[in-house]
């Protein structure tokens, strides 16, 4: 995918991106996320790593389809 934002977030989120599995995200998997985030980020930063997956999630569902 040749979205220059979707590649910043994978190149600065790589090791968190498996957090949240491919396809929509729901409640459940972002909550699930959020736990493992929040086991070592504080709850602010665990927020704003989780809206950066999310993101990326959704630009490669919308480029995608």
């Amino acid at each position: 995918m040749g979205s220059r934002f979707a590649q910043r977030l994978r190149r600065r989120y790589d090791a968190q991106l498996a957090l949240l599995p491919d396809g929509p995200p729901t409640r459940e998997t972002m909550s699930q996320a959020l736990v493992a985030l929040r086991a070592q980020h504080d709850v602010g930063s665990a927020l704003r790593i989780l809206r950066q997956l999310v993101m990326e999630r959704l630009v490669v569902l919308d480029c995608e389809q």
